[in-house]
């Protein structure tokens, strides 16, 4: 622990103390050899891992939560400026979007995403790098995708002119709010999507129950959608005694949640993954406090998810369905409020099984494994519903106190699992720039 500590004080303190060394130039070439990049790129991420660890550590002992991830702006500026690569923060002061311009910048585009902002969980447990903000948590693994993403624009700079084309680093934040994505508004508010001739974009996330040092990878859809909707019923409140004159909504929103199973029996289909369950429930009544009195309004809070963005649009139609059957049978009303949600994440299959190719070349075939389709969401689904995505899996396990799941009190990241992400996105960067 201590080794690991001094390792992580010492890249801190040459990074953000001593004065910046500019970074040298590569000699312009066409690429080399395969096996001679491949060597590069290894080499390269293992002597950048005190720069990696150090940041990774850093945004872990100070995390800030989504659209407020001011601090953590700041920082990457700093670093951006102390490698010469030029950036634009965004509008709302969280976030940035920096450039590379190698040989003939608008040939094509390729963009290199990692998510910025912190969770809100209260750690539990012993951690290698503790979170010093109250209620906050790098629980998510987002500050290992910074400090990744970070070097690996330091590795590929210096060879920005054996490159073509134009690399994009979108440091994004919020994209745990899914009310209001941070990927999304990128897109709509910040022109991420506007360079000219984008030909792929690439990230990873980090995975805990995957073996460190393997990179899993899937083809199409392989995240689910992420989707809120609440059925707000309506009905007549009163005393409880004379219940015969009022309509309890509590009553209809305990028939409406219990009828949610309905879906699952009788309308889902076997071989569509689907989540879905309610989990919120507030009524009102007069005074907001009192038991002897019937409400006249409850809320249902209802998440679904689902692998297909035609099954998601299916599932919506039957569990408004259910609430309007239960609402008439209550004698109520119901109104819907639907949340935009996120799409599935689907990776391009064509750019994928290059990916894979390439990978198994740099890592070698017992390192690149399929990837499962999960239920969790991310926001980066909004660049894959748009462009060519590659989103890889990075495992993060190995150790049972690297193995608790995302969004644990316990999450934490094995920091062994840095430089493979780091040499896996340079080098299949590196490769679809190559001249």
């Amino acid at each position: 622990m201590k080794a690991v500590f001094m390792t992580m004080l010492t890249a801190w303190l040459t990074t953000h103390c001593l004065p910046a060394q500019p970074i040298a130039e590569a000699p312009y070439s066409s690429p080399v050899n395969t096996d001679t990049m491949i060597a590069h790129f290894k080499n390269e991420a293992e002597n950048l891992f005190g720069y990696t660890l150090g940041l990774h550590a850093h945004l872990c002992t100070h995390p800030e939560l989504s659209w407020k991830e001011f601090e953590t702006t700041r920082l990457l500026a700093a670093e951006l400026d102390a490698m010469g690569i030029p950036y634009r923060i965004l509008k709302r002061g969280t976030g940035l979007i920096a450039v590379i311009d190698c040989n003939d910048p608008d040939a094509q585009t390729v963009i290199l995403r990692f998510d910025i902002d912190q969770l809100n969980v209260a750690e539990e447990g012993k951690k290698l790098y503790p979170s010093g903000v109250k209620g906050a948590s790098a629980a998510c693994g987002h500050s290992a995708h910074t400090a990744i993403g970070m070097t690996v624009a330091k590795i590929l700079l210096p060879l920005r002119h054996q490159l073509k084309g134009r690399l994009v680093i979108m440091a994004q934040p919020a994209e745990e709010l899914i009310t209001d994505p941070g990927c999304k508004y990128m897109i709509e508010e910040e022109g991420i999507l506007d360079f000219p001739n984008i030909t792929g974009a690439f990230g990873l996330h980090v995975t805990p129950n995957y073996q460190s040092g393997d990179i899993h990878l899937a083809e199409g859809e392989f995240m689910a959608s992420a989707n809120e909707m609440d059925a707000v019923f309506y009905g007549k409140s009163g005393h409880v005694q004379g219940q015969k004159n009022t309509r309890n909504t509590i009553h209809a929103a305990a028939e409406f949640i219990t009828q949610l199973n309905i879906i699952r029996s009788a309308h889902s289909d076997p071989f569509q993954p689907l989540l879905l369950a309610c989990t919120k429930i507030h009524s009102n009544t007069w005074a907001n406090e009192n038991s002897n009195l019937v409400p006249d309004t409850t809320s249902c809070t209802v998440i679904f998810r689902t692998l297909s963005l035609k099954y998601l649009e299916e599932m919506t139609r039957r569990i408004r369905q259910i609430a309007q059957n239960v609402a008439n049978s209550f004698d109520q009303q119901v109104v819907f409020k639907e949340f935009p949600g996120i799409p599935t994440v689907k990776n391009d299959p064509e750019l994928t099984r290059w990916s894979r190719e390439q990978l198994i070349g740099l890592l070698g075939a017992e390192h690149v494994k399929p990837a499962d389709p999960r239920m969790g969401g991310d926001d980066v689904s909004f660049l894959s519903h748009r462009i060519r995505l590659v989103y890889l899996r990075l495992g993060s396990g190995g150790a049972p106190e690297f193995e608790f799941p995302l969004h644990d009190k316990q999450f934490q990241v094995n920091p062994a699992c840095l430089p493979v992400g780091v040499s896996a996105l340079a080098y299949l960067i590196y490769q679809k720039m190559a001249l």
